[in-house]
C-alpha cells in the first residue's frame, strides 16, 4: 500500500497559492522550500492588509490565510459550521444528547446531576467569588 506523499518544494508551493488564492507577500524562487519554510501571505480577509506568517506544512494543513487577528475568527466560523452541521445547534453544550450524557456523567461520578450541585464545588465557588469581589474593592480604591 503506497500514499502519496507531499512533496514541499517551491512548484508545490506555486500550486498550493494558485489553487487557494494565496497572495506571496515574499518571493521564494531562490529559497530551499520545504514543509518548516515560514511562508508570508496577504491576509485572506478582503479590507485587511496585514499579512500572515505560518510554516508551510500548517498552511496545507489548517488551510487558514488570515492574519493574527482574522485568523482566530477564521477558525471559530468553521468550528461554528461543523458544530451546526454534526448537532444542529451553535455550541455543542446546547445539544439534548450531550446535556444527557453529561448528567449522566456526574450522576455516576458524583451521584448529583450537575457538578455545581455538590457541597464542596459550591463552598469553593462561593470563595472564589467573594475573593474575586475583594480584588475588584482594592483596585477602586
Amino acid at each position: 500500500m503506497t500514499t502519496n506523499r507531499i512533496r514541499y518544494n517551491y512548484a508545490f508551493l506555486q500550486e498550493f497559492c494558485k489553487d487557494n488564492n494565496v497572495t506571496l507577500s515574499k518571493d521564494y524562487s531562490n529559497e530551499n522550500v520545504n514543509r518548516k519554510t515560514i511562508i508570508e501571505g496577504k491576509c485572506c480577509v478582503n479590507d485587511c492588509s496585514d499579512i500572515f506568517i505560518k510554516s508551510f506544512n500548517t498552511l496545507c494543513i489548517n488551510k487558514n490565510f488570515g492574519c493574527l487577528t482574522h485568523s482566530e475568527k477564521i477558525k471559530r466560523d468553521r468550528i461554528n459550521i461543523k458544530t451546526m452541521e454534526l448537532y444542529g445547534v451553535a455550541n455543542v453544550s446546547q445539544s439534548d444528547i450531550i446535556k444527557k450524557k453529561k448528567e449522566e456523567t456526574c450522576m455516576k461520578n458524583y451521584g448529583v446531576s450537575s457538578g455545581f450541585l455538590q457541597d464542596g464545588v459550591r463552598e469553593k465557588t462561593n470563595i472564589a467569588l467573594k475573593a474575586d469581589c475583594v480584588k475588584e474593592k482594592r483596585k477602586k480604591n
